[in-house]
């Protein structure tokens, strides 16, 4: 585990293997350790972070230090510690927001981006305000219920009933990561970088034109046509779906979801 000192902040870098260079960026309550099957794949270097607010980096405590741009900001002054000037992306859900924002921002070094379950956004302020509604309440059952009472009520979303059925084993390994973060770190992400926060990316999807693979859970609907709708956009997609699974396929079908990545690094990832 390495530390890096970022604008004020640290941030816990984990690197795996040996090659091509991989940035891995996990979900909400998520850390580097999501990504474990990942990294027996030989031919390439897994940078996988703890970003801000979780794991062992640092939890500022005003919310607007995790802001969307911001956080792109980091990345990229992580990136030239690590002397990489291009790489290939990988983010899940909140991950792959904060994947496509630094993508849109900085395309001259992605050489290929995998987004998995993510969304660019909510197009009307309407439905930003709602949502940064919604997070503000969920902040704020953390800091005054505490995270276990947060995560119960977290796994009983719809968009998380299909890991009901995984094997104990790993529900209890999900939820030992859910639990290992601060109440403040999770609030601040909440409110700093909720989905009613951040910008929409839908009009800049046309300009990416690195190779995109989307990959989605077949039982996961809204954000199978959330991708559907990405594919029709972006000039360079191809969309995958994992059946049987819902919004964590590299949770549910681990090694379905590492044979697609690895399988579409080695076919597409020397277009760039």
């Amino acid at each position: 585990m390495k530390s890096l000192s970022i604008r004020g902040v640290t941030y816990k870098l984990h690197q795996y293997g040996e090659g091509e260079p991989v940035v891995l960026l996990h979900g909400f309550m998520g850390s580097h350790q999501t990504w474990h099957t990942l990294y027996e794949n030989k031919g390439y270097k897994w940078y996988a972070f703890d970003l801000l607010g979780h794991g062992k980096s640092s939890a500022p405590l005003h919310f607007a230090r995790y802001d969307c741009s911001a956080q792109v900001e980091d990345l990229y002054a992580c990136m030239q510690s690590e002397g990489l000037s291009s790489f290939h992306l990988i983010g899940y859900s909140m991950g792959g927001r904060l994947a496509l924002a630094f993508a849109c921002r900085y395309p001259h070094m992605i050489r290929t981006l995998t987004l998995e379950s993510a969304s660019p956004g909510l197009l009307s302020r309407e439905a930003r305000e709602q949502r940064s509604f919604v997070d503000e309440g969920r902040a704020h059952q953390i800091e005054t219920e505490g995270c276990a009472a947060f995560v119960a009520d977290w796994e009983q979303l719809p968009l998380f009933q299909s890991q009901q059925t995984l094997p104990l084993s790993v529900r209890q390994r999900i939820r030992l990561e859910r639990m290992s973060h601060t109440d403040g770190g999770l609030a601040g992400s909440l409110r700093g970088f909720s989905t009613g926060r951040q910008p929409s990316f839908w009009g800049k999807l046309n300009t990416l034109a690195f190779p995109i693979h989307l990959v989605t859970g077949g039982e996961d609907k809204k954000f199978v046509q959330i991708a559907r709708k990405m594919k029709r956009i972006m000039p360079n997609c191809i969309h995958i779906v994992i059946p049987n699974v819902g919004h964590a396929p590299h949770v549910e079908a681990p090694i379905k979801f590492s044979n697609a990545v690895t399988t579409f690094l080695y076919e597409r990832g020397t277009e760039s």
